[in-house]
């Protein structure tokens, strides 16, 4: 479980960051978070396969979010993210 908690330590992390990037006005800041805490969720799933696949494609990934990022509202962004990390860590170490 130890793993566990450090991911979920780094998303936290990530996620106060995004919120901080996000009251200070600084999208660019906010954005590049948001591919760190994509790039941690897919490096935590620990399978190779999924990884190199999402290493061919994590830039276009990247740039689709990009003019998302800045139409959406960040708070709602930050909410189904919290929530896509709490479905994809508890499926992982629930079996």
């Amino acid at each position: 479980m130890p793993e566990i908690t450090q991911l979920l330590n780094e998303l936290d992390r990530i996620v106060a960051d995004m919120q901080k990037a996000q009251h200070d006005g600084k999208g660019r800041d906010f954005l590049a978070l948001d591919t760190a805490f994509h790039d941690a969720l897919i490096a935590a799933s620990g399978n190779p396969y999924f990884t190199s696949a999402y290493s061919l494609i994590g830039a276009k990934m990247a740039a689709l979010r990009y003019p998302l990022g800045m139409m959406w509202s960040t708070a709602s962004r930050q909410d189904r993210q919290k929530a896509a990390c709490a479905v994809l860590t508890s499926a992982r170490y629930t079996r």
